[in-house]
């Protein structure tokens, strides 16, 4: 969650937080006596074993849930990756004159907190088990 806060900047206040503190204490100094706002991110974003998880369990099992389903034109786990855009990753078009263009969230596990990343995965699960009768194992059980 990320929170906004209009804030006075005073140089009494600062702590070091990163591992080049001249560079942290230069910057901050700059902005001693300004106003401005700081934004204060408490979401963690998804790890490295989530990545993997998808990559290396939820694409490849959805792959093979898709093509028992009967759908034989799905053939690769980019394939795959492209049919979970568009279920799951797509957004409002953009729009250029009268023409629209699809848009789709970034499947980048840069893009992502874990919670919303979370919510994502289980919604793939939840389709997967109702809509193609297939089980997508979960990151703590094996295949």
């Amino acid at each position: 969650m990320k929170k906004t806060y209009q804030v006075q900047f005073q140089t009494s206040l600062w702590r070091h937080v990163n591992n080049d503190e001249k560079d942290f204490v230069d910057t901050c100094s700059k902005l001693a006596g300004k106003y401005g706002e700081i934004t204060i991110d408490t979401s963690s974003q998804k790890s490295n074993k989530q990545n993997r998880y998808f990559r290396g369990v939820v694409i490849p099992h959805f792959l093979k849930a898709i093509r028992e389903a009967g759908y034989n034109e799905i053939v690769t786990d980019r394939d795959a990756l492209d049919v979970l855009k568009g279920l799951f990753f797509k957004m409002d078009p953009i729009k250029i004159g009268k023409k629209e263009y699809p848009r789709y969230a970034s499947t980048s596990n840069a893009d992502w907190n874990t919670e919303e990343w979370e919510n994502k995965m289980e919604q793939i699960r939840m389709f997967t088990l109702d809509k193609l009768n297939y089980s997508i194992p979960l990151p703590n059980e094996r295949d």
